[in-house]
């Protein structure tokens, strides 16, 4: 919107050269409560105006005479004289909006409108001022607030979707009408895609569902249990009055996986301090008989045919001394102190404790003997858990076949691997091989990948089995060594 008056002078009285319409304008300007004032056509100078425009801009009667319409508007003249044409050649123009200035400066919303008033000295302008600044305070709150509620929208879209665990909001038929990122990713599929669609139907969601339904009929929170593949899930789900509920998966694959391990790192603790104690009470009365054996042999001479019996017997006790040994070790308590270990060495010399194994099965062991690789441990302890797994691969190799032993360093942990060329792990043996007297061989004590497991744990490390993608299994160990320092 323009302004409608532009500075030229004008002479005479301009209300008397028109008796008829100076008594209309008068008598206008007396009944309405809107402000009016009338401007010369051809200036931009004031020529009267009521007692509401007094009232609405704060100017006295006297004052009208003074002022000019650029008294009033913030636009320049230029803009002014093209405004005034414009109401001169088209009779009158409507603005909707325009901001007057009041004498003290402050702002004024006013609707305006500009029409020609006929006069014997030339055309005069009448302009009707509406008062609209409690609509436009109004306009301008309702605007801010919907700029408030578009962003706060915004904000809770970026909030919700900004939680890290999937969040559902279904009705009973399990349609789905609200989700967050994360649920989206849960599905594998968009959020756009995903509102208004069902639940999958497999095994993991069919359980989501039968829970969220148990909700619906006791109309109150739950929270369940549920697994997906290698992942634990916790349901929290709450219905709400308008036959629908929300649905929030919390993934605590982690916190189920440290209950585990702390849970078998108790029983493997409580069974340490038994076998330990076991054993060396056992110990004893293995070593008497021993030292019998030998007093007897040499005190009566045994005949052929007791000889063999004899050796079964050494054998048995021979077999029996290293199982005690075994439980000592997997019973003895954690590491308490460590030194610099040089890793490659303790490997070597685990493969040398292991030479007549391997010599009486005839496997050849390999070491790709790698670059220096040190970390800080027991060394006693960490050597008799490479022993153990080399060991364990030798017996499940065929006579005259091979295993391989490695040793790196990758992603800052020292790992120490053996593959065997036997038959690999079974199903069951991945689940329980580092289990305490788990074995799958015969005279096997079910100790050996234990005692590794013990270790690396004690080490902050891990064991870990699988099968090689060719043949044999494989057993690793990883150390951190930034953990171990």
């Amino acid at each position: 919107m323009g302004n409608i008056l532009a500075p030229f002078s004008i002479s005479g009285d301009p209300l008397n050269s028109s008796p008829d319409s100076g008594e209309a304008l008068a008598a206008l300007m007396q009944c309405t409560g809107d402000a009016i004032f009338l401007l010369d056509g051809s200036t931009a100078n004031l020529l009267c105006g009521n007692e509401a425009f007094c009232s609405l801009l704060g100017y006295k009667q006297a004052d009208i005479a003074h002022l000019s319409l650029l008294d009033l508007v913030d636009d320049d003249a230029v803009s002014v004289r093209q405004n005034l044409q414009n109401v001169l050649s088209n009779g009158s123009i409507h603005f909707v909006h325009r901001v007057y200035r009041r004498r003290d400066q402050s702002r004024v919303d006013v609707e305006v409108t500009a029409t020609v008033v006929p006069s014997a000295d030339g055309d005069l302008v009448g302009v009707v001022a509406r008062d609209i600044t409690g609509r436009k305070i109004a306009e301008r709150e309702q605007h801010r607030l919907r700029e408030a509620v578009t962003n706060a929208a915004a904000e809770w879209r970026h909030t919700f979707d900004a939680i890290p665990s999937p969040i559902f909001l279904l009705d009973r038929d399990m349609r789905i009408h609200r989700l967050n990122r994360a649920g989206a990713e849960l599905l594998e599929r968009s959020i756009h895609d995903s509102l208004q669609s069902v639940l999958p139907s497999d095994s993991f969601w069919n359980a989501v569902t039968v829970a969220v339904r148990e909700a619906f009929t006791n109309a109150s929170a739950l929270c369940a249990p549920v697994s997906e593949e290698s992942r634990q899930w916790q349901l929290n789900i709450t219905p709400s009055g308008n036959e629908r509920a929300v649905v929030v998966l919390n993934d605590i694959t982690a916190l189920h996986t440290l209950q585990e391990s702390l849970r078998k790192s108790e029983i493997m603790s409580a069974m340490g301090a038994l076998v330990a104690g076991v054993a060396h009470e056992v110990r004893n009365p293995i070593f008497t008989i021993s030292a019998l054996l030998e007093t007897y042999e040499l005190s009566f001479r045994f005949t052929d045919e007791q000889r063999p019996y004899i050796q079964h017997l050494r054998i048995e006790l021979e077999r029996l001394n290293r199982l005690m040994q075994d439980l000592l070790v997997y019973g003895k308590a954690g590491t308490t102190t460590r030194s610099h270990c040089d890793l490659v060495q303790l490997v070597n010399v685990a493969m040398d404790l292991n030479s007549g194994l391997a010599k009486k099965r005839a496997v050849t062991m390999t070491f790709d003997t790698p670059p220096r690789v040190e970390t800080s441990g027991d060394s006693t302890a960490l050597t008799e858990a490479f022993r153990n797994v080399i060991e364990n691969a030798l017996h499940h190799t065929p006579a005259a076949g091979s295993i391989d032993v490695g040793l790196k360093q990758e992603c800052g942990d020292a790992v120490f691997c053996v593959r065997d060329r036997g038959d690999g792990f079974s199903e069951e043996a991945l689940q329980h091989a580092v289990e305490p007297f788990f074995s799958r061989r015969c005279g096997g004590t079910g100790l050996g990948l234990a005692i590794a497991q013990r270790v690396a744990l004690e080490h902050g490390g891990k064991i870990k089995l699988e099968n090689h993608p060719q043949s044999g299994a494989v057993v690793h160990i990883c150390l951190p060594i930034e953990a171990c320092r």
